[in-house]
């Protein structure tokens, strides 16, 4: 008996003191981490901590400035309006990333936010969404239903003591697998040099020298399949589809080893031609190389045909890109807003995968400011040869991210967005 109330009073006494110890533990992480955010993340990227007002732009190529010389980005030519007209100390910062998509923006939004600490974030997304599936929302909206730990687990998340042991276990768990590296089929050196200088030049519209330094790196070494595939790219964007299909199988029967990179390089380079046979055809011969390619391996074969099927989902159903992004839109918003971040929606200078309404939608839905470059656009190609502002391959060039820079500066103006506003602290 005396064993037993024993143990009682031990369970009373221990359980409420390992509360606390964990309350005073979760106490003490959030403020780490605040103070972390405070002294040492707010001083990093371009010495932020010494401007009064920092802007975030988000987004993918559009953002980056793929199809512009070096310095002329739209985020670049908006910092450069702004300080010759507004006198203030004002940092605009370029975060986009090449492949982006509304779901990777999502995930990294909150990281980024404690990264760079801006009081703007202008965001321009969306394009990618339908060919670009890591991490998509397609996914857990469309295919995968959330069970009860997946739902215990996002509560148990807000916590950093279960964030800290999670990772810790995590860690233990992935530091006993031994992940083979990406195969890059011996591919020699000099041949990823030229096919890296021709990916560059393509990025900055310079397609003729593009692809000589391309063809180049396939002299240099004829299995190099990055060649190839940025050679389909260059094909597809001057409208040569029969050309870039025989470039893209060329990369398809050269690759050795498959990962989920190679496949979403790959269905990119499919072009969308407004008709789902042709893209459907395609698709379901690449499905079937890979099933053959993969027939003892189910758990490789079936990641990556899932990819494939999302990919088909997405050219046969034009609706599921729009709600995709809209689901993740409507997070963003509501992430930016709890932290008390101004956000600005862009729309696209052209809108080939129909994402205008979705950004018009989200603007209207959450009052939130929206920069109209479709529109913009439109009026522009009324008196003007549209081409003027575009690469070849329908990214902007120095002209038409200028053209978004000015969009962008006259929306600020126009809603008084630049006055009175400090970086928080």
């Amino acid at each position: 008996m005396n064993i037993k109330k024993t143990l009682h009073r031990i369970i009373f006494i221990s359980i409420p003191s390992i509360l606390v110890t964990l309350v005073v533990l979760e106490i003490g992480l959030r403020s780490a981490g605040n103070l972390y955010c405070s002294n040492y993340i707010g001083s990093v990227p371009g010495n932020l901590k010494e401007n009064k007002l920092s802007i975030l732009c988000l987004g993918d190529s559009f953002t980056v400035g793929a199809g512009a010389s070096t310095r002329n980005s739209y985020p670049r030519q908006l910092e450069r309006l702004l300080r010759e007209n507004i006198g203030r100390d004002i940092k605009v910062i370029n975060a986009g990333r090449m492949g982006n998509t509304s779901s990777l923006l999502l995930k990294n939004f909150e990281k980024d936010i404690a990264l760079y600490r801006p009081k703007i974030v202008i965001v321009m997304i969306g394009c990618n969404n339908s060919w670009n599936f890591e991490d998509s929302s397609y996914f857990k909206l469309y295919k995968e239903k959330v069970g009860c730990f997946e739902k215990i687990d996002g509560i148990l998340s807000r916590l950093r003591i279960y964030k800290l042991i999670k990772i810790g276990y995590l860690g233990f768990k992935n530091s006993k697998i031994k992940e083979p590296g990406i195969v890059r089929d011996n591919i020699s050196n000099e041949s990823l040099r030229l096919s890296a200088l021709g990916a560059e030049l393509f990025m900055e519209g310079r397609f003729d020298p593009a692809e000589d330094k391309l063809k180049e790196a396939l002299i240099s070494d004829k299995n190099n399949y990055i060649a190839h595939l940025w050679l389909a790219h260059i094909y597809n964007a001057r409208s040569e589809f029969k050309e870039g299909r025989e470039e893209l199988w060329k990369a398809i029967r050269t690759i050795g080893e498959w990962n989920d990179e190679l496949i979403y390089d790959v269905i990119c380079r499919i072009p969308e031609q407004n008709d789902f046979r042709i893209i459907e055809k395609e698709l379901s011969e690449i499905k079937r190389y890979i099933e053959a390619r993969y027939s003892k391996d189910s758990g490789k074969r079936a990641s990556l045909v899932r990819l494939i099927d999302a990919k088909l989902d997405f050219s046969e159903d034009k609706q599921i890109p729009r709600r995709v992004l809209e689901y993740d839109l409507g997070q963003i918003v509501s992430l930016a807003k709890s932290k008390g971040i101004i956000l600005i929606l862009q729309t696209y200078p052209h809108d080939g995968s129909s994402l205008y309404n979705v950004c018009q939608r989200i603007s209207g839905l959450f009052n939130m400011p929206l920069v109209d470059n479709f529109s913009a656009f439109k009026e522009i190609e009324k008196n003007s040869n549209i081409n003027d502002f575009f690469a070849p391959d329908k990214h902007c060039n120095d002209n038409g991210y200028r053209i978004i820079a000015e969009n962008t500066y006259d929306t600020l103006c126009a809603r008084n967005l630049l006055s009175n506003v400090e970086r928080p602290n």
